[in-house]
């Protein structure tokens, strides 16, 4: 197994967390306890790749299916960042997507509109802001995020290219989801899907493979508003335009394993609830990630939502 993101976290007075109890048809809050000695403080919890395992001050260790690697590294991230620890169980409650510290001024609109896209494209993202009830790169980097979202507390190696409390790093943690918004943005104008919670993922990845995902560079949703600005910061638009290929091909490859593996827990979700009726050949749609745990908002991009 991969030690990738290592997490270490002692609870020196113990820790109770939640477990369903048939019996009552809900959850009944209980210590954590050594299965071998009893122990109920003194516990380190370790995350470690996708796995997590527990150890007492004995030395016993064992894993508890309530206790996965997310729940850990959200707690270390409480922890760093000086917020109250809570155990958030086995649903992910805290952001780790780290929030890039430069400007967020919006790049304007080159004169009339040349090097943007056309006016068929122009007409699709009027007819798919409404459907999307925001204007559809919002909903494309609302949706892109919650790709790390998930994927940062869960996955070992990400969250070491991408977490910086953990040696990763923020601008790749950014650029890594703003190439994933913009493959979202791209991938649903070329099949024509207006509501992007109808867009299938794998169409999402195919944009950023090797040999595609230089066409992104030239993306350029625009943002509605009175200036006509572009949808992407001037720095962004600065690094879609003189990145070197090694940052590029970093970044795509780095989007690709957020929608890789959204894509592969979204089909061990549904093995578990579709049972005999699971298809492991169904799209996964971006739907099937809708996480309302944290509010939409792209106040994190840009200035205003």
């Amino acid at each position: 197994m991969t030690e990738a993101g290592e997490v270490r976290l002692t609870a020196e007075c113990g820790l109770v967390i939640g477990r369903y109890t048939p019996e009552v048809a809900g959850e009944l809050e209980e210590p954590v306890s050594c299965p071998s000695c009893g122990a109920t403080t003194g516990i380190t919890l370790i995350a470690f790749g996708r796995d997590a395992r527990l150890l007492c001050g004995e030395g016993h260790e064992w894993a508890d299916d309530h206790i996965p690697a997310s729940a850990v590294r959200q707690m270390m991230h409480l922890v760093t960042t000086g917020q109250p620890v809570v155990f958030p169980g086995v649903h992910l409650q805290v952001m780790l997507q780290p929030v890039l510290d430069e400007p967020h001024t919006l790049a304007k609109m080159p004169p009339d509109g040349e090097g943007t896209q056309s006016s068929e494209q122009d007409w699709w993202e009027i007819r798919a802001g409404v459907a999307n009830h925001v204007p559809v790169f919002t909903e494309c980097l609302n949706q892109a995020r919650k790709l790390a979202f998930r994927a940062l507390p869960g996955d070992g190696d990400l969250y070491a290219r991408l977490y910086p409390s953990a040696g990763g790093s923020a601008l790749d943690a950014h650029m890594s989801v703003l190439l994933a918004a913009l493959a979202m943005y791209q991938a649903s104008y070329l099949t024509r899907v207006e509501r992007i919670r109808e867009l299938p993922l794998a169409d999402v990845a195919a944009l950023l493979r090797p040999g595609r995902s230089a066409a992104l560079r030239k993306v350029r949703p625009l943002a509605v508003d009175p200036d006509q600005h572009v949808h992407l910061r001037v720095t962004d638009i600065d690094r879609l335009e003189t990145s070197s290929p090694d940052d590029w091909d970093r970044w795509a490859r780095t989007a690709t394993d957020l929608v890789a593996y959204n894509i592969e827990i979204a089909h061990r979700w549904l093995k578990v609830l579709q049972q005999d009726r699971y298809d492991p050949d169904q799209d996964i749609r971006v739907f099937r990630l809708d996480d309302r745990v944290f509010e939409d908002d792209t106040t994190w991009y840009a200035t205003v939502r």
